[in-house]
């Protein structure tokens, strides 16, 4: 940890530096991106095998719970998306209150994040590149870019500059900006799906 006595010497320093909202810069932020990816396993490598043990065969989805523009029927999502996909997948809750260190490890473990439009979304950037399959944002029926009733797709801009693929998902519910809404929960999952799970082969015509 840093100490105003230490003297750190490096070959190579990234020094991220903020952009206006949904003005993600593509080669910095994949440069930054790939770095994480590289490094977070060497130097996290006991926090990244608590959150999973298994990561071989044990695919993770990462969901994200807000008091602001929350989801108000979240447990019933984690209960569908413990039925769905609880034999073959972890899921693990990000409140926002942990240590960075284990922020850092469930995003970078995760092969799918869900969650409601927000800053924690920006952990993409802990993803792993070689893992992620996506991004599920929702958004309230009321959006949250003022009075304009559309959703921000600052985040969109990030995972799309990262290559991840992403999906936004208004909802009918949450008519006031940055109020807590509910999800449709099966749209949810069928998106979920389609992003964790291989498309079928197509069948081959006997010759």
């Amino acid at each position: 940890p840093y100490t105003n006595s230490e003297t750190l010497y490096v070959s190579h320093l990234l020094v991220p530096s903020g952009s206006l909202c949904g003005s993600a810069q593509t080669p910095p932020i994949r440069n930054l991106h790939r770095a994480m990816s590289d490094t977070i396993p060497k130097v996290l490598p006991d926090i990244l095998h608590r959150f999973s043990p298994d990561a071989s065969t044990r695919p993770i989805i990462l969901v994200h719970q807000r008091l602001s523009r929350g989801i108000i029927n979240h447990q019933d999502l984690i209960a569908a998306l413990q039925a769905k996909f609880g034999t073959t997948h972890d899921i693990l809750i990000f409140k926002g209150t942990e240590a960075l260190k284990e922020i850092i490890a469930m995003h970078h473990v995760a092969d799918l994040i869900i969650g409601p439009h927000g800053a924690g979304l920006s952990n993409m950037i802990f993803s792993n590149s070689h893992r992620i399959k996506g991004i599920i944002e929702l958004h309230p029926s009321g959006g949250n870019v003022g009075v304009k009733k559309a959703p921000n797709l600052c985040h969109q801009e990030s995972a799309l500059a990262l290559g991840i693929p992403t999906v936004q998902l208004m909802q009918k519910d949450g008519k006031s900006f940055g109020a807590a809404f509910r999800v449709d929960v099966q749209q949810v999952l069928d998106h979920a799906e389609k992003m964790l799970l291989p498309a079928p082969s197509p069948k081959q015509n006997p010759m």
